[in-house]
């Protein structure tokens, strides 16, 4: 896994961009170029990479900018949403993240159709609809994911800006396959398990299949909509 420290040219306001490895990371590089630095899932695997990630630098960067993919926890979102974080909280914490709310005006002008939310991360993907609603009644939250929280937390104490944009892959309604343990410690996907999991359930395997391509698609348009803004705005 590549460490890319920080963009120091002018080509784009955030100088770090973070998206989760695999399909998301590609897609948004197919937008933005090669300046993405690709990071694990989970919390704590995204602790222990943007550690050793912060060695290739001397200093922090200027903003930063996650981009990817989340799930519902709202009949209100649908899939292929584009969302903007501007709270997160972790499961099991009280503890609430902010991100950067110059940022977030400034990509809600440019971009027009975002939806401001309140994130959730958590240790495991949320499968079944009943937990989703239960999570979102006792967070108040409105999309879960797996590294907002970890990105936010590690570089509180910088002080660094951070600005969170995520497409909506699954809605709120429907269960998922059971994707819990598809991830090793590392926050790297582990394929056997995730087949095996497709094959239990294949309706809702279907259902997940269909829904992360149409996020992918407006990912990577959403990607290369962020590189035109930041040229126009050089001119």
């Amino acid at each position: 896994m590549a460490f890319f420290p920080p963009d120091s040219s002018q080509f784009f306001p955030w100088d770090a961009v973070l998206a989760p490895q695999g399909a998301e990371f590609k897609a948004v590089r197919r937008g933005l170029g090669p300046r993405v630095t690709a990071i694990p899932a989970g919390a704590d695997a995204v602790t222990a990479f943007l550690t050793q990630w912060r060695l290739g630098f001397t200093g922090p960067p200027r903003r930063v900018l996650v981009l990817g993919l989340a799930g519902s926890l709202t009949a209100d979102l649908n899939i292929g949403d584009v969302t903007l974080a501007e709270t997160c909280r972790r499961q099991d914490s009280p503890q609430v993240w902010l991100t950067d709310p110059e940022s977030n005006a400034r990509l809600e002008r440019e971009l027009g159709d975002v939806k401001r939310v309140d994130s959730l991360t958590v240790p495991q993907p949320l499968w079944r609809e009943p937990e989703k609603r239960r999570r979102a009644s006792q967070y108040s939250a409105q999309t879960v994911e797996m590294e907002n929280s970890a990105v936010l937390d590690f570089f509180a104490p910088s002080q660094t800006p951070v600005t969170i944009l995520r497409v909506i892959s699954d809605g709120l309604r429907g269960d998922l396959p059971n994707l819990e343990g598809i991830y090793n410690a590392q926050g790297q996907l582990q394929p056997e398990r995730l087949l095996l999991a497709f094959a239990r359930n294949p309706p809702a395997a279907l259902r997940l299949i269909r829904g992360s391509l149409t996020a992918l698609g407006v990912l990577e348009t959403l990607a290369r909509r962020l590189a035109d803004i930041a040229v126009l705005g050089e001119s």
